[in-house]
């Protein structure tokens, strides 16, 4: 027991000094974007749209960014950190090396969560200082964070092993996760949307993933907080036990 949580915690430590090391590209990007998205959709665009489902907007958008930050990073820092390893060949040495394939899991997959609830904490601080207190249910917030961190850190690690080059790395994000995120409902209602359109977008999880954070901050939502958290609980399994295939599959690993 005591070699595995030093081996793991070893590793654990190891992407969470990466983080902090590279903050300027890990955490000041965040800011930069969330003072941006406020500038356009929470000022300019806020004086004209009003209220939205009786919160101003610019409160409104406020959770969908901390969420953007959040799934963006945890995602983006498991994805790059495991692939870069693949590319320069020392993920080999971790295959070899005494830990089991759950532990470098769990090493990848913290380094993805903190750095994801990093840059949402960030964010929030930041959303704080420009339109004031946004927080309803603390407690549930990181309940959430943790989660969605959880799911969005093992996409990223799935991506990066089924990944043979980079723009195999871009493909989920460029293609997938940021259409997903623009669709979900960061910068609307779900209700603004004609009959049609909120059927279709009942099928993006990104929308379930932001009334959460919705509910959490602004106590609205359009769907249930329990539903969104047993989805994600679902989500997370299915996703880690697909790892551990792929990591058990060592010609799907290697390039």
């Amino acid at each position: 027991m005591g070699y595995w949580l030093v081996s793991t915690g070893t590793l654990m430590k190891r992407e969470i000094n990466r983080v902090i090391r590279l903050w300027r590209q890990t955490v000041f990007p965040s800011i930069v974007t969330t003072v941006l998205y406020f500038a356009i959709f929470g000022f300019v665009l806020g004086e004209r749209v009003g209220a939205v489902d009786g919160v101003p907007y610019a409160g409104f958008v406020s959770p969908g960014l901390v969420m953007l930050a959040l799934v963006v990073n945890s995602y983006s820092n498991t994805a790059f950190s495991v692939f870069i390893e693949k590319f320069h060949r020392s993920f080999d040495e971790l295959l070899c090396s005494p830990l089991n394939d759950h532990q470098i899991i769990a090493g990848f997959v913290v380094g993805g969560i903190y750095r994801g609830m990093l840059c949402a904490l960030v964010v929030w601080l930041t959303t704080y200082f420009l339109v004031g207190y946004y927080l309803t249910y603390p407690v549930l917030f990181v309940g959430a964070c943790l989660l969605s961190s959880i799911l969005f850190s093992l996409l990223g690690l799935v991506n990066a092993l089924l990944a043979s080059s980079f723009d195999d790395l871009n493909i989920m994000t460029t293609l997938l996760l940021s259409p997903l995120i623009m669709l979900g409902g960061v910068f609307y209602s779900v209700n603004m949307l004609p009959d049609f359109w909120q059927s279709v977008a009942w099928l993006n999880p990104l929308l379930y993933v932001g009334n959460l954070f919705r509910y959490c901050m602004i106590g609205v939502a359009n769907i249930s907080p329990l539903l969104v958290t047993e989805v994600l609980l679902a989500m997370s399994m299915v996703v880690y036990l697909f790892a551990v295939w792929l990591m058990s599959k060592t010609t799907y690993v290697r390039q």
